[in-house]
């Protein structure tokens, strides 16, 4: 009895974790540790400042995977704890919204990675 009670109460944990993540909309990006200590130490020596600045991360990220941005988009940010959330205006009226978060070392010198994305 005790077995299947635990069983039932897994099951649910699961269904509401699975819910939670599917009901945000968010697809997060594989964050490949190795690949973001190297960009880090490139950026610590003088290289790729462009990781240094959120919205351009953002901008870059958008026009790199194909999203349509509407003309003279410009991306807004907010912060959401240590991260931040950006948006920018897509051609089709919709909002792209990208989850920002400096992996490796926190401040001005940070880099900025998109951990995920959304469109509403």
């Amino acid at each position: 009895m005790k077995r299947f009670f635990r069983s039932i109460v897994i099951l649910f944990v699961v269904v509401l974790l699975f819910v939670s993540c599917s009901s945000s909309g968010w697809t997060y990006i594989n964050l490949d540790n190795a690949k973001l200590q190297a960009i880090q130490k490139s950026v610590d020596e003088g290289h790729q400042p462009g990781y240094l600045d959120k919205e351009n991360v953002a901008y870059e990220f958008a026009s790199q995977h194909k999203f349509h941005l509407a003309d003279g988009a410009k991306v807004e940010c907010k912060e959401k704890g240590e991260d931040f959330i950006c948006s920018v205006k897509l051609k089709d009226g919709k909002t792209l919204e990208l989850w920002l978060t400096q992996p490796v070392k926190k401040g001005k010198a940070g880099i900025w990675v998109v951990k995920a994305y959304r469109e509403k």
